[in-house]
């Protein structure tokens, strides 16, 4: 598995423990288009991910905070498999470090992200309000030196974050409400 290290998607991961299925990143298995995706439930960011032949991924797998670190502070690379004493797990080539992949066992699936990316249209105007720290941290989470935001069709409705320069990644931010 290779994470590009400029991604860096953990600052779009929940640290509210009272969300726990928001406490890692989802690894969603698609071949070639394979993704890592976080949310805290104001913001969503989606990655790509590659992954290598011999990764054991079986559509439930997630990645811990302390995980995604290590493998960027390394090469970005990192190893996947089940063992019999540690169930799933990551291993990062070069270290003795070993995480958990199921970092939540037995917890709620990984939420149907799909739901809150919002259909955009072309508009004249909106009037939204964005928290900038938000936008800020979702912008490095996918890796964005320069970002694209797609009103939704309602002024209350999720924001699409793109970077025009790397069609593989994608972000959604919830507008602040406005008193008007």
């Amino acid at each position: 598995m290779f994470i590009d290290k400029k991604y860096k998607i953990e600052k779009a991961v929940s640290t509210e423990s009272y969300r726990p299925t928001l406490t890692s990143a989802f690894i969603e298995n698609k071949g070639e288009e394979s993704k890592l995706i976080a949310t805290n439930g104001n913001s969503l960011a989606m990655v790509p991910l590659v992954l290598d032949p011999e990764d054991k991924i079986n559509g439930k797998n997630r990645l811990s905070v302390d995980a995604i670190k290590a493998i960027r502070k390394g090469n970005g690379r990192c190893t996947t498999g089940i063992d019999e004493r540690m169930g799933d797990f990551v291993e990062i080539p070069g270290t003795s470090t070993g995480f958990p992949s199921r970092f939540l066992l037995g917890a709620e699936e990984f939420p149907d992200y799909k739901q809150v990316i919002p259909e955009t249209e072309n508009c004249d105007y909106h009037k939204v309000g964005i928290n900038p720290k938000l936008l800020f941290e979702l912008s490095q989470a996918i890796g964005a030196k320069t970002i694209e935001l797609h009103l939704p069709k309602e002024p209350t409705g999720a924001i699409k974050v793109t970077d025009p320069d790397n069609n593989r990644v994608l972000g959604v931010i919830m507008p602040v409400r406005l008193n008007s």
